[in-house]
């Protein structure tokens, strides 16, 4: 019986190596993606872990730390997916309807939880690299959308989020 639970266990431990090693680092182990969200849900009380996946996923496929995303998720909505400014921003990343992608018709999509974080990181995405990968001049714009004044106090709430000034404000 003890032999039976060292063999599985050896066998897990040898497929979770395999994978690492035909995927990448990216690959992140149940244990540790656990822990990771566990020390978001801590900061984030309105976190859920369909959220931290989507995040996670859309933030590697635009290039763009995660921690950056859940920072603007926080100042943008505070985890409400169904918040709406007065400009007519969106849900959790407060998207305005004319970044929707071609072919949805209805601005009441945004409200979904899962395109909201897709389009907002392509959107964000589109910010930094229209500021030459510069973080801030990425958030101010990603804030400003087509307004034209600098919000210092949403880039001190955002930076103050993870304590992130020390990386990148260069």
């Amino acid at each position: 019986m003890i032999k039976n639970k060292f063999l599985v266990g050896y066998i897990i431990g040898c497929i979770a190596m395999i994978t690492m090693i035909l995927c990448g680092d990216h690959v992140i182990l149940p244990s540790i993606k656990n822990h990771e969200y566990n020390q978001y849900k801590i900061q984030y009380s309105w976190l859920t872990m369909r959220i931290y996946d989507k995040v996670n996923f859309e933030a590697g496929k635009n290039k763009i730390d995660p921690k950056i995303i859940f920072a603007i998720i926080n100042s943008e909505s505070h985890g409400n997916q169904y918040a709406y400014s007065q400009a007519g921003a969106i849900g959790l990343m407060q998207i305005m309807p004319y970044h929707l992608p071609k072919g949805i018709k209805s601005k009441y999509a945004l409200y979904d939880f899962d395109l909201n974080i897709e389009v907002g990181c392509k959107v964000f995405a589109d910010c930094l690299d229209n500021s030459r990968g510069n973080v801030i001049k990425g958030i101010n714009a990603y804030e400003r959308g087509k307004k034209k004044e600098v919000s210092i106090d949403y880039l001190g709430e955002i930076f103050e989020n993870l304590n992130y000034r020390k990386r990148y404000a260069k």
